[in-house]
This record gives C-alpha cells, sequence and structure tokens, in this order.
C-alpha cells in the first residue's frame, strides 16, 4: 500500500502542476523524491514536460497498469 499511495501522490501532483497554470518562479513539478527507488527512472522517463507541452498522460497509464497488476494479478 506504501508503494501504491507514494505513487498515486506523485501522479496527482504532476497532474495538479500540468492542469493548473503557474507562475515561472514555482516549482512546476512534484519531487522525485517522495517516489521509492524503483519507480523513479521510469516516473522520470514518464511524467510531464511541461517546455514541450508533453502532459503527463504516458504516467497515469503507467499508474494504471500498477493497479491492474496490484489488483487483478
Amino acid at each position: 500500500q506504501f508503494l501504491l499511495r507514494r505513487m498515486l501522490e506523485f501522479c496527482f501532483l504532476e497532474v495538479a502542476a500540468w492542469a493548473l497554470p503557474f507562475e515561472p518562479s514555482e516549482q512546476a513539478t512534484s519531487d522525485l523524491e517522495i517516489l521509492p527507488e524503483e519507480f523513479r527512472e521510469v516516473a522520470f522517463v514518464l511524467r510531464a514536460k511541461h517546455g514541450a507541452h508533453i502532459s503527463p498522460r504516458p504516467l497515469l497509464l503507467y499508474l494504471r497498469e500498477m493497479c491492474d497488476q496490484l489488483f487483478d494479478p
């Protein structure tokens, strides 16, 4: 449950950062440090890329796959 909770927290912070406008001086993304080590590389690759106008959709698809594996093995 801890792993899922951390991944959910990270994903929804990423979605909120993507959906809401922010000031250039503010941090636009969530911190990878909240994730367990084994998820950081995947999250970094799949997270939103604000400068390239890429949404966090790939990260949400990964989260869905992760939940599917947990709840319907």
